[in-house]
């Protein structure tokens, strides 16, 4: 009586290396993709994170804007100039800065610029640096009260009578991935704005 031999066929092994191989290149596929998601993550993440840090800045800069006739907060639909002041840290403690701030979108970048009000400082070169990259877009918009109806935004502010500040500035920004971002800045010491029907001063 003959015994049978113990051990694998040649096609059994075969079928066993199929199935590793294409177990294996699945674990590879999904870690790879994992990798690749985590990547995009991380950039959202990273730019959307700048984007946060700009809009808490810009909501500081506006909160501390000043009703100064001299020199009027001036707003168009993609740049603005306002004095506001800033708290400086010295020797003798907290010192309130007077300076005029600005923001203008040049080249896909958001400029911010500050520039001292005091007489002394004035020939200065303003300081500007990009608080923003990658913008396709930036829109500034103003309240106002109409003389029938309800508050609209416009994409000025008028400096000529004067007004005041803003009550608040609705902000909107296109990025060059085509994604928007929105949002309404309260500036509680400011004002609704007022123009006659038609959007002209009165």
């Amino acid at each position: 009586m003959m015994k049978m031999k113990s051990g694998f066929t040649l096609v059994e092994l075969l079928i066993t290396l199929v199935i590793s191989t294409l177990m294996i290149t699945a674990l590879c596929m999904v870690f790879i993709s994992g990798i690749k998601a985590g990547g995009r993550a991380k950039a959202n993440f990273s730019k959307y994170q700048s984007l946060r840090i700009f809009f808490l800045t810009l909501e500081g800069d506006l909160r501390n804007a000043l009703a100064y006739e001299p020199l009027p907060f001036k707003g168009t639909e993609d740049q603005m100039e306002f004095p506001s002041f800033t708290l400086s840290h010295g020797k003798d403690g907290g010192e309130k800065k007077l300076i005029e701030i600005g923001y203008l979108l040049k080249k896909g970048k958001l400029i911010r610029s500050e520039e001292s009000m005091k007489k002394e400082l004035k020939d200065k070169e303003p300081a500007s640096k990009p608080v923003l990259s990658g913008i396709n877009a930036i829109h500034f918009e103003y309240p106002y009260k109409q003389e029938v109806g309800d508050t609209i935004f416009l994409p000025f502010w008028l400096e000529e009578p004067y007004q005041g500040i803003p009550k608040a500035v609705k902000v909107r920004i296109e990025l060059s991935n085509g994604v928007q971002f929105s949002k309404v800045i309260s500036i509680p010491q400011g004002q609704l704005g007022y123009v006659a029907s038609g959007g002209r001063a009165p």
